[in-house]
């Protein structure tokens, strides 16, 4: 007899248990799965999972972008391309959805020759002032300066190829 009311006790118990496990709403399950972004709306873990995976692959371009552009940079300063090439080079890296992260500037536009390759030289500064002297970088950029306006004075603008 013990036996048996020991197994009918924990046989209502567990009856219990499963009518209220059974009485959740799915919506109450789900609400548990949810937390609220920076303005207090709730945000499910499913979708800050897509967007985080999103973000990843946003940052992965965005590194293989920047990584690119050192490679062009670095064939321009050793002359293996000439500053239009990795002028229209940078072009085409910009024009990918979500490319452009300098807010306080807008990319120059596709017709913008002149633009992008100042973009280059500026950009090609910066890169040589980490990893050389101050008047090596100097010399890079005084170069590239130099073969930008050769080619405005001799073309008037500069068209880059596509």
């Amino acid at each position: 007899m013990g036996l048996t009311s020991r197994f009918l006790s924990l046989f209502s118990i567990l009856t219990a248990v499963m009518l209220t496990v059974a009485s959740l709403t799915a919506e109450w399950v789900f609400e548990a799965c949810m937390v609220t972004d920076a303005s207090g709306n709730r945000i499910s873990l499913f979708e800050a999972q897509r967007k985080g995976e999103r973000l990843t692959r946003e940052v992965q371009a965005t590194l293989d972008r920047v990584e690119t552009k050192g490679k062009i940079a670095d064939m321009v300063v050793s002359g293996e391309m000439s500053l239009i090439e990795g002028a229209a080079w940078f072009r085409s890296l910009s024009r990918e959805p979500h490319a452009w992260h300098a807010l306080v500037c807008p990319p120059p536009g596709p017709k913008e020759g002149e633009g992008w390759c100042r973009l280059l030289v500026d950009w090609i500064d910066t890169r040589t002032r980490f990893d050389r002297t101050a008047s090596e970088a100097d010399a890079v950029r005084q170069c590239l300066e130099s073969e930008l306006q050769t080619h405005l004075d001799r073309d008037g603008c500069i068209e880059l190829p596509d």
